[in-house]
């Protein structure tokens, strides 16, 4: 049982240090211009639900810069998966738009 317990405590130290190397390597070899990223997420389809929350997830888990967002593009969603991804899109701050108002938004996030 000692086996056992060495084995896990041995797996779950050696993922903290890989956490700890992997935020030091980030922040040292880190640009300005790798702080601020958009994700684009295209929603088409029945799974749209679960492809907004796995970019948010995504976004959460990588932290990848200190500014990320997400604009979820609605392409052609049913009424009842647009009303789900607005619910989510409000909860995680996550912006929605249409195709047509995707040129704007971005315009007005980068220019």
């Amino acid at each position: 049982m000692e086996v056992v317990l060495y084995i896990i405590a041995s797996i779950l130290c050696l993922l903290g240090m890989v956490t700890v190397i992997r935020a030091i390597v980030y922040a040292l070899f880190t640009t300005d211009w790798e702080k601020s990223l958009c994700h684009i997420v295209c929603l088409k389809n029945d799974s749209a639900e679960m492809v907004l929350r796995d970019a948010v997830e995504q976004i959460n888990w990588n932290r990848v810069g200190k500014n990320n967002e997400i604009i979820a593009v609605d392409m052609g969603l049913s009424s009842m998966g647009k009303d789900i991804c607005k619910v989510i899109c409000r909860d995680y701050d996550v912006d929605f738009c249409s195709v047509d108002e995707l040129n704007q938004k971005l315009k007005d996030k980068f220019l």
